[in-house]
C-alpha cells in the first residue's frame, strides 16, 4: 500500500492530490471512516450512565422524606381561635375612634372562626394533615356543614346567625379578599354583627369539645423573640 492510499483511508487527502486538484472531493471511504471515528466518542458518552452501577434504595429513607403527620389537639385549636376574636374584638373597640381600616379586623375574624371550627372537626376526628388539604383550605362554608353534620348543633336562637356569618365570611375572603386588594365586589357581613357571632361559635366549640382551663401541660414548642441589637456601649 502506497502512501498516498494510506492518507485517504484515513480520511485525510494527500498532500500531492491537493496540489495537483485542489478541487478533488474526498473518497467515500474517507468519509465513511470519519463519520465512525466521531460516533464512538457519542456512543460511549451515552452509554455510560446506564452502565454505572444501580445504588440500592434506602427503606428508611421514604420515612426520614416525609414524616408523619403531628397532629393538633383540637385545644390548640381553640386557643387560636380565642387570641384571633380577642385581637379583633380590641381593634374594633378603637376602630371608632382610631380610624382603622376594616379589613384587618375580618381577617382576624374568618381566622378565629376558621380556627374553632378545625378545633371541632378535629375533636370529632377529622385529620390534621386531612385539613391542609386544598378541599378544605380556607373554606368556611365547608367546614361549618361538615360541623354541623358532625353534631355542633347550635341553639335555635342563633342557628340561623352563625349560618349567615359564615357563609358571609367565606364569600367575602374570595380569592382572600380580606388581605390582597381584588376587583371583584363582595357581599360581608356588618363588622360588630360578624364579632358577634364569631364569640358565640368560639363559646358553643368550646362547650362541644368540653373544653377546660386547667393547669397548662408540658411544653410542646417554644418561640424566640429577637429584639433590635443596639450598639456597645464601652466603660
Amino acid at each position: 500500500m502506497s502512501r498516498n492510499e494510506s492518507l485517504i483511508i484515513r480520511g485525510y487527502p494527500s498532500t500531492t492530490q491537493t496540489e495537483k486538484n485542489p478541487h478533488r472531493e474526498k473518497t467515500p471511504r474517507g468519509f465513511v471512516l470519519q463519520k465512525v471515528s466521531f460516533a464512538l466518542p457519542c456512543l460511549v458518552v451515552f452509554a455510560y450512565p446506564f452502565a454505572m452501577p444501580r445504588r440500592k434504595k434506602d427503606p428508611t429513607m421514604a420515612s426520614k422524606q416525609n414524616p408523619p403527620e403531628k397532629e393538633v389537639s383540637p385545644a390548640a385549636f381553640l386557643n387560636g381561635a380565642k387570641r384571633y376574636g380577642e385581637a379583633a374584638d380590641l381593634l374594633l373597640s378603637l376602630s371608632g375612634t382610631a380610624g382603622i381600616s376594616l379589613d384587618p379586623i375580618y381577617m382576624l375574624y374568618f381566622h378565629a372562626a376558621e380556627l374553632a371550627l378545625k378545633a371541632f372537626l378535629v375533636f370529632k376526628g377529622v385529620k390534621t394533615k386531612d385539613l391542609k388539604s386544598r378541599s378544605w383550605g380556607h373554606n368556611l362554608e365547608k367546614m361549618y356543614k361538615e360541623a354541623l353534620g358532625l353534631g355542633l348543633a347550635p341553639e335555635a336562637a342563633h342557628s340561623m346567625d352563625i349560618h349567615n356569618v359564615m357563609e358571609l365570611l367565606h364569600s367575602g375572603n374570595r380569592q382572600e379578599a380580606f388581605r390582597y386588594f381584588t376587583w371583584e365586589p363582595r357581599f360581608i357581613p356588618e363588622v360588630a354583627w360578624a364579632g358577634k357571632v364569631v364569640n358565640l361559635l368560639i363559646g358553643l366549640v368550646e362547650y362541644r369539645i368540653d373544653y377546660t382551663k386547667g393547669k397548662p401541660g408540658g411544653a410542646v414548642t417554644f418561640n424566640v423573640v429577637i429584639g433590635r441589637p443596639s450598639p456597645k456601649t464601652t466603660p
